[in-house]
């Protein structure tokens, strides 16, 4: 079920702001060199993220650095 909510943001929101208002939803980064992973926010630290059960990689989990990720993707409405 999406949310009804949109991700708050403003000037000075980061990329960790938008990953920690996500904590246990599904959603997609892109890194820097064009990776992209989709998985469940699991944790949120000053420098990583963590996300776990990653779509097509269902036994896997990733740590990504916050500096390296270029893009974040999450569903916001149904229809």
């Amino acid at each position: 079920v999406a949310d009804d909510a949109k991700t708050a943001m403003n000037d000075l929101t980061t990329v960790k702001d938008v990953l920690a208002q996500h904590v246990g939803k599904r959603v997609a980064v892109r890194t820097d060199d064009g990776e992209s992973l989709d998985g469940t926010v699991a944790k949120v630290t000053e420098q990583l993220v963590y996300l776990e059960k990653l779509a097509g990689r269902e036994f896997f989990d990733a740590v990504v650095r916050i500096d390296r990720i270029s893009s974040v993707t999450m569903r916001m409405r149904t229809q």
